[in-house]
C-alpha cells in the first residue's frame, strides 16, 4: 500500500492538495513552511504508530494547532485498487488496520530510538509489521489476587481446625464428670439429660442453619448488586448501539437477549431473598420454642444435682464448636480445590502468554536476521530473549524500600530469578528456595518474601514482563559496539540503514540528514533510498540537503513556502525539471553563485581531496 494523494481542509495547510508517486518523494522548503506538518498529518491520518511514544503528547498538541477543526484526506493505493480516509484532529475516521502500513520517523526520532531500549524494540516491531502481540496479563493478576485472599482464608481456617484435639479432650472430661453425677443410663436424671441433649442438638442445628441463611442473604445481596450494575452497562450498550453505531439485526437482538436475561436474574434474585427471609423467620421461631423447652429441663437438672446443668451446657458448647469445626473442615476442602483450580487456570494463562512471547521473539529474530543481511556488514541487529529486566528491578526497588536491601542485591535478584518463579516462591513462603535461587542469605530472602507477600505486590509481580532486548551493533574491527555507547552521529548512522532496508511499506522520514556527514549520507542513506525506488517502494522525505532529491533522482519534489499564516506548495515536479532545479539551487545550495564558487574552489584545490 502507498499514499497517492493528500488534501487538507482547514488549519495551517488549508487547501493543500498534493499527489505522490511510488519511489522517492522529497519535500523541501525553508524552515516554518510546513514540511514537518505535512508528514505528521499523513502519519496522523493513517494512525501510524510512533517508535518513540514519549513524544506522542507533543505531537497531539501540534496536530491540534495545525489542523484545528479541519480534516486530512488521504488517498491510498494497493494491488486491489484505491481507498480514501478522512480524519479529523482527534483521529476520528481512521481505519485501525492501516496503522502498520506506513513507517514514519520524525525529526530527531532516530537518535532517541537508538538511545532507548524500549524504542529500539518498538522500531523492530514496527519493522516486523503484523508481529503477534502478547496477551494482556490482567487475568493473571486477578487470579493472583484471588489466590492470595483464598490462601489467607485457608491459613485462618487451618489454624481454627487445630482446636479440634483440645475440644475433643475437653468433651471427654466433661462427659466423664457428667456420668459420675448422673449414674446409670436408665436413671431419671439420665432421661432428663437425654431430653435436654436432644433439644439442644436441634437448637444447635437451627443456629447453624440461621448462620448459613445469613451468609446466603449477604451473597445474594452481592449478586443483586452485580446484576444491577450489569443491567446499567447493558442499557448503555443498547443506547450506544441505537444512537451511535446504528446497530440492527443480530447485534440488536443479542443485546436485547442480554437485557432479558439480566431482567430474569434480577427477578430470581428477589425471589431468593424472599425465600431466605421466610426460612429465617421460621427458623428463628423454632429456635425460640426450643429454648423455651430447654430452660425448665436445664433448671430441673441443676436443682437436682448442683453443677449438672453447667456440665451439660459445657458439653453442649463443645459439641457446637466441634460441629462448627466440621463446617470449617468442609470449607478447607472446598478452598483447597478452588486453589488448585485457580492455580491451574493461572498456569494456563501463563502458558498462553509465554507461548505468545516465544512467537513474538521468533518473529523479531527473523526480522533482525533479514535486516542484518540487507544492510552493510558492519551493522548487526541483535535480539536477546527476555533479557530486559528493568520492569522487575523497578518493582523490587519500590516494594523493598525501607527493608535495608541494597540496590546491588536487587539488581542481582532481578537478573537471577524470573518474575513467575519469584511469585510462586513468595506464595509458597519458601525462604530456602529464594535464598538458593537469588544467592541470598536466609534473612535477606525472608525480608524479600515479607515485603512482596501482599495482594497488591503479588498482583503487580504477576504482571511484570521480561522484555526482549534489541541492540544495534556497530562492528569496529574485531569489536561489536553497542549503539548505546556510540556518539549521536554514529547512532543515527547505525539506525537509518536499518530503517531503509525495509522493502514492503511506505517510509516517511523527516530530515534524516541530521547528525550525518554528507559522505555517509550519499554512500548509505541516498543509496538506500535509490534501492527502495528500484524496488517500487514509496519513500517520502522532508529535507534541507540537496543530495537527497538530486542524487536520489526524486520522482516528485514538493517546494513549500509560507506567508507566516499558511503553508502551501509553491512548485512540484521531477528533480530535473527546471522549476525544481531552480528551487533546489536557491534553497539548498545557497543560490547559483554560491554553488559556482564552491565548484570553482573544489576544481582549483582538487589536489587536496
Amino acid at each position: 500500500m502507498w499514499v497517492s494523494r493528500l488534501r487538507i481542509n482547514g488549519g495551517f495547510l488549508n487547501g493543500l492538495d498534493v499527489s505522490f508517486i511510488k519511489g522517492l518523494n522529497v519535500v523541501v522548503g525553508p524552515r516554518g513552511a510546513g514540511k514537518t506538518t505535512l508528514l505528521e498529518l499523513i502519519r496522523h491520518a493513517i494512525g501510524a504508530e510512533h517508535a518513540d511514544r514519549q513524544r506522542e503528547t507533543a505531537r497531539q498538541a501540534l496536530l491540534a494547532a495545525v489542523l484545528g477543526s479541519g480534516e486530512a484526506i488521504v488517498d491510498l493505493e494497493d494491488a486491489n485498487g484505491g481507498s480514501q480516509i478522512i480524519v479529523d484532529a482527534k483521529g476520528r475516521g481512521r481505519r485501525p488496520e492501516l496503522s502498520h502500513s506506513v513507517l514514519v520517523l520524525g525529526q530527531s526520532e532516530l537518535e532517541d530510538i537508538a538511545s532507548d531500549p524500549a524504542s529500539r524494540l518498538r522500531l523492530l516491531d514496527l519493522r516486523a509489521g503484523d508481529a503477534q502481540s502478547v496477551p494482556d496479563r490482567s487475568r493473571i493478576a486477578n487470579l493472583t489476587r484471588r489466590l492470595f485472599e483464598s490462601r489467607r482464608v485457608l491459613e485462618d481456617l487451618r489454624e481454627e481446625s487445630l482446636k479440634r484435639p483440645g475440644l475433643e479432650a475437653d468433651r471427654e472430661i466433661f462427659k466423664s464428670q457428667e456420668a459420675a453425677i448422673v449414674g446409670e443410663s436408665g436413671s431419671p436424671l439420665a432421661s432428663q439429660r437425654d431430653q435436654l441433649n436432644a433439644v439442644e442438638e436441634k437448637s444447635s442445628a437451627l443456629a447453624r442453619k440461621l448462620d448459613g441463611l445469613t451468609r446466603a442473604r449477604e451473597a445474594n445481596a452481592k449478586l443483586h448488586e452485580t446484576v444491577a450494575l450489569a443491567s446499567e452497562i447493558a442499557t448503555r450498550l443498547a443506547m450506544l448501539a441505537r444512537d451511535s453505531i446504528g446497530a440492527a439485526g443480530d447485534l440488536s437482538s443479542h443485546i436485547a437477549r442480554v437485557e432479558e436475561l439480566l431482567s430474569m436474574a434480577t427477578g430470581e434474585s428477589g425471589r431468593i431473598d424472599r425465600e431466605i427471609r421466610i426460612q429465617t423467620d421460621t427458623s428463628v421461631a423454632a429456635e425460640s420454642g426450643l429454648k423455651e423447652t430447654a430452660a425448665p429441663l436445664r433448671a430441673t437438672l441443676e436443682e437436682t444435682e448442683a453443677g449438672l446443668g453447667q456440665l451439660t451446657a459445657q458439653i453442649r458448647n463443645v459439641n457446637a464448636q466441634l460441629l462448627e469445626l466440621d463446617a470449617v473442615d468442609a470449607q478447607i476442602s472446598v478452598l483447597e480445590q478452588e486453589l488448585q483450580t485457580m492455580r491451574a487456570e493461572r498456569d494456563f494463562e501463563y502458558a498462553t502468554v509465554e507461548a505468545a512471547e516465544e512467537r513474538l521473539f521468533r518473529a523479531r529474530l527473523a526480522v533482525a536476521k533479514v535486516t542484518s543481511q540487507e544492510i552493510d556488514n558492519h551493522i548487526v541487529v541483535s535480539v536477546q530473549h527476555l533479557s530486559d529486566t528493568r520492569e522487575l528491578r523497578t518493582l523490587l526497588l519500590e516494594r523493598l524500600k525501607g527493608t535495608h536491601t541494597r540496590s546491588s542485591l536487587i539488581d542481582s535478584l532481578a537478573a537471577r530469578v524470573l518474575p513467575r518463579f519469584l511469585l510462586e516462591i513468595v506464595e509458597a513462603q519458601d525462604v530456602l528456595a529464594l535464598a538458593s535461587a537469588g544467592d541470598l542469605t536466609h534473612d535477606q530472602a525472608a525480608r524479600v518474601i515479607g515485603a512482596l507477600d501482599s495482594p497488591d505486590a503479588l498482583a503487580s509481580l504477576s504482571q511484570v514482563a521480561l522484555l526482549d532486548s534489541v541492540d544495534f551493533l556497530l562492528r569496529d574491527g574485531a569489536v561489536d559496539k553497542s549503539v548505546e555507547t556510540l556518539s549521536t552521529g554514529q547512532k543515527c548512522a547505525v539506525t537509518l540503514p536499518i530503517v531503509l532496508s525495509e522493502r514492503d511499506r511506505t517510509l516517511i522520514l523527516d530530515q534524516p540528514e541530521d547528525h550525518l556527514d554528507n559522505a555517509y549520507l550519499v554512500d548509505h542513506v541516498v543509496t538506500g533510498m535509490v534501492r527502495r525506488s528500484a524496488s517500487a517502494v514509496q519513500t517520502i522525505v522532508a529535507t534541507h540537503n540537496a543530495n537527497i532529491p538530486v542524487l536520489g533522482s526524486a520522482g516528485r519534489v514538493f517546494v513549500m513556502a509560507s506567508d507566516g499564516q499558511h503553508g502551501h506548495v509553491r512548485a512540484d515536479g521531477k528533480f530535473d525539471e527546471q522549476p525544481i532545479v531552480d528551487a533546489i539551487t536557491s534553497l539548498m545550495e545557497g543560490g547559483r553563485d554560491a554553488f559556482a564558487r564552491r565548484s570553482a574552489f573544489y576544481e582549483e584545490h582538487g589536489s587536496l581531496l
